[in-house]
């Protein structure tokens, strides 16, 4: 062989064409490929944008005061105190009394009127911590303040009550907070009282129409006002 066909072994053994690539891949040898991350789904915009409003001002704390709590925070201390003082209320010492409370064996049925349901295995006894009395779990759904002889009280525990019991308490409540309001204006009738400076009529252009009046009865009958 001659080196002249040794030098054209190299060209010869070159392909002319690319190779190709195989007409089937296995799945174990095909290149993995990440899913590509989709953009939360936003919702749509509500018609009337009440919706919205919620979500654009979630960050902000929403406060709800009821009228009951915005009237008492207006109560100074001094007329709670005398309004207990004239319902002769206490310090709450402990939680309701069960003294006045019906016996299980006197109370076959629910005591609500709207409810003759009979108790059993499957449907137990509660009290109203109030009245004392007997109802199904559907029947003392309410919880009221009470003190340790079972009376309403601003202060007291929170316990179980029928549903005529609650209605009680919630007249008992308007009742109070009319009381309150009374005695309030008139604490700040005398605060106000107590402010004007001794010896000063609160009805100041009175005052003074009544003084320029003593000095003109103190001038003679024939005096010639003049002006200069």
């Amino acid at each position: 062989m001659t080196t002249a066909s040794l030098h054209q072994l190299p060209l010869q053994s070159r392909q002319l064409r690319p190779l190709k690539g195989p007409l089937y891949v296995p799945a174990a040898l095909r290149p993995t490929e990440r899913p590509q991350k989709s953009s939360p789904i936003t919702p749509p915009r509500s018609v009337h944008g009440s919706l919205d409003s919620l979500n654009e001002d979630s960050s902000e704390p929403i406060s709800r005061r009821s009228t009951m709590e915005s009237q008492s925070s207006e109560i100074s201390q001094s007329a709670q105190h005398e309004w207990l003082k004239n319902e002769h209320l206490g310090a709450v010492t402990g939680l309701p009394t069960r003294t006045h409370w019906k016996a299980d064996s006197a109370s076959s049925n629910c005591d609500s009127p709207t409810c003759r349901s009979s108790f059993g295995i499957f449907l137990r006894r509660h009290h109203c911590r109030h009245c004392g009395h007997v109802f199904c779990a559907s029947h003392t759904p309410h919880l009221v303040p009470l003190d340790q002889d079972a009376r309403f009280h601003p202060d007291g525990v929170p316990s179980r009550a029928c549903d005529l019991c609650w209605s009680a308490h919630q007249r008992w409540e308007e009742n109070r907070s009319d009381r309150l309001s009374k005695i309030q204006n008139t604490i700040d009738t005398q605060q106000i009282g107590m402010s004007v400076p001794e010896g000063m009529n609160a009805e100041g252009p009175e005052s003074t129409v009544g003084q320029t009046g003593e000095v003109a009865a103190s001038v003679p009958r024939d005096w010639n006002w003049s002006t200069f």
